[in-house]
């Protein structure tokens, strides 16, 4: 057996008035293809020629000129007859005019194929001649004519597939050409989409014909994200099992991958357009697949039309225009049983998927397909969460070496943790994504990429009860009734199902004893449990134990730059937006506004842009208003009451509704939420049908329904909703921050201090508690003590050279992150010397601390620091952070005091720098003797050395905190007044400084140089901006200005470090191929 290789091409669109383009383009593959038969030796043995062979299918005299000028030289320029052409019909292939002028076929064939049953009929009355069945295949008569006139006849027909057989170099090779684009209206701006049809009735037909072949290879013009949502969910499966090659075109793009099932995979070949015009991507590709070592090899080329219009390696795509996969063909070997219940699930588990997914009904040619509106962020082994995933493990810091928080991190692919038999909890912060990644992941199961055949369950740990039976009964409301007869206690105890456990938090300690006691006794099963890393119940060193037995731990990062690229690109191909305009415009408002580089926050950005909104002052809060008012205006209430139910009566019901969920955990069964707007509106005194509430309000996207229960879509929703219940009451306003309630409402106050934009009564009770009810150990901390500390590590007398080689060999990231763990188990304990693994409490009192100390950390009962005199160190933190976000959402707030709020935020960021600097200094001589025993024995100046860098470390885990929180282009002027003011302190002006370059202050060079030259004695604090300026060159793209503002901080900072002048040229040169590389992922991700 040999290699059999492919020529694959697709989209030529002729026509009279562009031939001479189509021409110049044709010419250009012609001498690319006899070049690489000439240079390379390639011998091609069949070609695929996958719709759109002319602009308009209204001529048939079109079809046949096309094939003679366009396909016909092609194919003799690659030796091959027409015996060896296999080609399917695309949307542009398609009769227009028939369809303009028959519509009462188009629309009811959209009334009637509404299922994989009706469709299969359909195609049953194909085969029988039926002459209804016939009338809709009209529109493609003058394709099918040419092709009938032109090529051999199939060896097996049915339906609208055509299966043929050849023998290629020794191997057989069976091609089934489907057309998947008769139900194409030909109709410009993607009306087509989620309209098309394959047919399961046509794949299972040609999968039985081709069973027995060498190489099994199917053809379709338009991807599987075009076709009708049940009809995808009937083929794609059986596709990706019943071939070795699946080739397509239609989205002018080339992408050659490979789709992973259970029960084998398949290639695919998406072929770029041979020609969409000039001025666009054209392009074909050449496969060698050697089907005895099951391996293919793609060359991917592209035409450039300036300079040389010619073909060459599409280097854009692919590294050296090249790619290989290995493929594992098992047609025939999947498990009856498994595959008969999945094809009855895919349905639902795909629309729960997309109801998920998709933020707002904007008509269907807006709904995305399952793969097409989901980017998975990234996800990391161990929890290791880098603050920024751009930046490379392999970069270093400015001194040239690797920082310990820069050690390499093992990054998961959803395809790794779903092929792998190991159980997972997935850690993310709110809104990052997980219910959405819960439903894609299911979705992929339900395809068959796990590492063996599994059915997909999601479950609501809300709703658990800590039993087997509890989780039956999810399972069965999710999985719905199934003609299968699908026994799920038996699928658990055999490992054929993966439960997918949405909203896990740990803090019910008998329940979780109860989840940890059923994963342990059906270890054949996969579980994936997802949570909020806000839960200190994630802490393992809370209990003293692992969080849970068997299960390995991942965090869930935000978006890199690259992803949010691709959803803005998905969503453009939609709405026919300017894909690069609308980047640009996403990023900035994430940028300016502070907004976090989740797929929620750029969606809904997406979706405003769309309502043509200028986003002129854009905030979260703002965002989530504008959706919630164009969701409510959809909904259409007119059957459910006897008089109107305006904007504030919907408003209203929800506010109340949103604080009824908040009690109960969330979510209520359907029964209970009725009852409950029943009892609201008896209440009020009003007759509006509860039930018809209800369903509308789910109908029109604000509320979701699922397994007999309700919840808002999005948790943001409800928090939103609370906010404004808050708000539409001085009382409650009061109420929701007055003796530290602030810490219960954290969310819902941020919320709504970014609608009201003025907040001065909870500015002042936020600083009324930091300044009175600090804790005892932070609040005592003297400004001064900065002075003494940076004085201090600043003069250690290590060269620098020395110290980069202390930490790239003396210090590891996993000593680093022991280290920093058992300081925060010694801020939890007060700093005394013992570490218990019992819960501590800080001096002031007994609340359980988190070892991430974040503003989320806190859990959602503070009830206990109400009556305490001094605030714990995490509720310090919470309110610290809360005053940083309310400040920078404050414009209307009076300036002065603005300052005050932003220097006494800054001052307690520096006294818990302080704090933590004493508490690890107390930990770190002990640590060392832990360190000696694993490596070399550290001398005294090592020791230092390594002191120096912790140092160093904490203060970028402060200034981190501090972008999070008060970065914003609306506070620059308050900021650039208290660096100006002679009152500020040492300490306040450093890390101010350091938040410029992330506001971003245009001026914040400015900044630099003065504290660079004030401060030069300062090593560690210049040291620090050279660490911070090091991540902004990898990390952003720089353009010509900005490229001049780092060269010449990087030149004051080496200056007031000591650097030689000799070394300045190679510290430039760094800085400006560090830049170029910004730049060109900033175009290539």
């Amino acid at each position: 057996m040999t290699k059999v290789t492919i020529l694959h091409f697709s989209d030529i669109h002729w026509h009279s008035r562009n031939e001479e383009s189509v021409r110049t383009v044709q010419k250009a593959m012609i001498e690319d293809i006899v070049s690489l038969k000439r240079n390379e030796a390639v011998k091609f043995d069949l070609a695929l020629f996958t719709g759109d062979l002319v602009l308009v299918g209204e001529n048939k005299e079109d079809f046949k000129t096309a094939h003679s000028n366009v396909l016909r030289p092609i194919l003799d320029a690659a030796e091959l007859s027409e015996d060896l052409l296999f080609i399917c019909p695309g949307n542009h292939d398609v009769s227009r005019r028939l369809v303009r002028e028959a519509d009462f076929i188009e629309q009811g064939l959209k009334v009637s194929l509404k299922s994989v049953d009706a469709v299969n009929q359909h195609l049953r009355r194909l085969d029988e001649s039926d002459v209804n069945a016939m009338l809709a295949m009209s529109r493609m008569s003058n394709f099918n004519e040419y092709y009938d006139q032109t090529f051999q006849k199939a060896d097996a027909t049915s339906g609208t597939v055509k299966v043929h057989r050849i023998n290629v170099n020794n191997v057989s090779v069976g091609v089934a050409s489907f057309d998947n684009s008769w139900r194409a209206t030909g109709e410009a701006g993607g009306v087509d989409r989620n309209h098309l049809l394959l047919g399961e009735r046509n794949v299972d037909f040609a999968v039985e014909q081709l069973a027995d072949v060498d190489l099994a290879i199917g053809i379709f013009h338009h991807p599987g994200s075009w076709l009708a949502e049940f009809d995808a969910a009937s083929v794609q499966p059986r596709l990706s099992e019943g071939f070795d090659l699946l080739a397509y075109g239609h989205v002018h793009a080339t992408e050659p991958e490979i789709r992973t099932t259970v029960n084998g995979n398949a290639l695919m070949s998406q072929s770029g357009s041979l020609y969409a015009g000039r001025e666009y991507y054209n392009g074909y590709q050449i496969i060698e697949i050697d089907p005895e070592i099951c391996r293919a090899d793609y060359r991917l080329r592209t035409y450039f039309d300036n300079p040389g219009r010619r073909f060459g390696p599409a280097e854009n795509i692919v590294s050296n225009g090249r790619a290989s996969f290995e493929y594992r063909p098992t047609r025939g070997k999947y498990d009856p049983h498994i595959e008969l219940a999945l094809r009855e699930i895919r349905p639902e588990v795909r629309r729960l998927a997309l109801d998920q997914l998709n933020i707002s009904d904007l008509g269907a040619e807006f709904k995305s397909d399952p793969h097409d509106a989901f980017i998975c962020p990234p996800i990391f082994e161990s929890g290791q969460e880098g603050q920024d995933h751009e930046v490379r493990s392999e970069e270093a810091d400015a001194s040239g070496e690797l920082s310990p928080e820069h050690g390499p991190r093992k990054e998961l692919s959803l395809s790794d943790i779903l092929e792998s038999d190991r159980s997972y909890l997935l850690v993310g912060a709110r809104e990052v994504g997980k219910t959405s990644l819960a439903h894609y992941a299911a979705v992929l199961v339900s395809e068959g990429q796990t590492d063996k055949p599994r059915i997909p369950v999601i479950i609501d740990y809300r709703k658990f009860k800590g039993n087997l039976y509890s989780l039956k009964r999810l399972a069965a409301a999710y999985l719905g009734p199934l003609k299968s007869g699908f026994d799920f206690e038996a699928a658990l105890e055999n490992g054929s199902v993966v439960i997918i456990v949405d909203n896990f938090d740990g803090l019910d300690q008998p329940k979780k004893t109860e989840l940890q006691s059923l994963i342990l006794s059906t270890p054949s099963a996969k579980w994936i449990l997802l949570s909020d890393s806000r839960f200190g119940a994630l802490n393992k060193r809370a209990n003293g134990n692992d969080l849970l037995e068997g299960v390995n731990i991942a965090s869930i990062s935000s978006l890199p730059r690259r992803s949010i690229r691709t959803i803005v690109r998905r969503w453009c191909e939609r709405t026919g937006a300017s894909d690069e305009d609308t980047f640009t415009t996403i990023m900035s408002h994430i940028r300016d506004s502070d907004l976090p580089r989740t797929g929620y926050i750029v969606t809904m950005l997406l979706w405003a842009l769309h309502q043509n909104n200028k986003l002129d002052r854009i905030n979260e809060s703002v965002l989530i208003m504008n959706m919630v008012d164009y969701l409510l205006g959809k909904a259409d209430f007119q059957s459910a009451l006897e008089s109107e139910f305006d904007a504030t009566s919907k408003e209203i019901t929800l506010q109340s509704f949103a604080c009824f969920l908040r009690d109960q955990g969330g979510t209520a069964s359907s029964n209970d939420a009725t009852q409950f707007l029943i009892t609201f509106f008896r209440d009020k005194g009003l007759s509006y049908d509860a039930s018809s509430v209800l369903a509308s309000l789910c109908e029109c996207g604000v509320l979701y329904e699922s397994a007999n229960s309700i919840s808002f879509k999005y948790r943001c929703f409800q928090e939103y909703f609370i906010a404004k219940h808050i708000g539409s009451s001085d009382k409650r306003l009061k109420e929701s921050y007055l003796n530290r309630a602030f810490l219960r409402n954290q969310r819902e106050l941020q919320i709504l201090s970014g609608l009201s934009r003025e907040n001065d009564g909870l500015i002042d009770e936020v600083i009324y508690q930091l300044e009175n009810y600090s804790p005892q150990s932070i609040g005592s901390i003297s400004l001064d003590r900065y002075e003494d500390v940076i004085e201090e590590e600043s003069s250690v007398g290590i060269s620098r050279e020395k110290l980069r080689r202390i930490r790239k060999k003396k210090l590891t990231a996993t000593q680093v992150d022991d280290l920093m763990d058992a300081a925060e188990a010694r801020l939890a304990s007060n700093g005394k010397p013992e570490i218990s693994s019992k819960p501590r409490s800080d001096v002031e009192g007994g609340e359980k601390v988190s070892s991430d100390l974040t503003p989320s950390s806190i859990v959602e009962d503070n009830s206990s620091v109400l009556s305490q005199p001094n605030l714990k160190v995490t509720a310090f933190m919470s309110a610290l952070s809360l005053l940083g976000k309310v400040l920078r959402n404050s414009e209307f707030t009076d300036k002065a005091r603005k300052i005050d709020g932003v220097r006494i935020y800054t001052q307690n960021s520096v006294r818990f720098f302080l704090f933590m600097y004493e508490v690890i200094s107390d930990v770190f001589s002990d640590m060392v003797d832990a360190v000696n025993q694993d490596d070399a024995v550290l001398d005294e100046e090592a020791v230092r050395g390594l002191h120096y860098f912790l140092t160093k470390r904490m203060m970028l885990f402060v200034d981190s905190r501090m972008v999070d929180d008060l970065a914003s282009v609306k506070l620059i002027p308050v900021m650039e007044e208290v660096l100006n003011s002679a009152e500020t302190s040492t300490s306040e002006k450093t890390f101010l400084v350091g938040v410029q370059l992330d506001c971003p202050n245009p001026n914040w060079n400015k900044h630099w140089a003065k504290h660079s030259k004030e401060f030069k004695k300062h090593r560690i604090s210049n040291e620090f901006l050279a660490d911070k300026l090091w991540q902004h060159i990898h990390t952003k793209a720089l353009d010509t200005r900005e490229q001049s503002k780092v060269e010449q901080a990087a030149l004051d900072l080496e200056l007031a470090l000591g650097r030689p002048k000799a070394a300045k040229s190679a510290i430039l040169q760094g800085i400006r191929s560090a830049s170029l590389e910004g730049k060109r992922r900033n175009i290539d991700e």
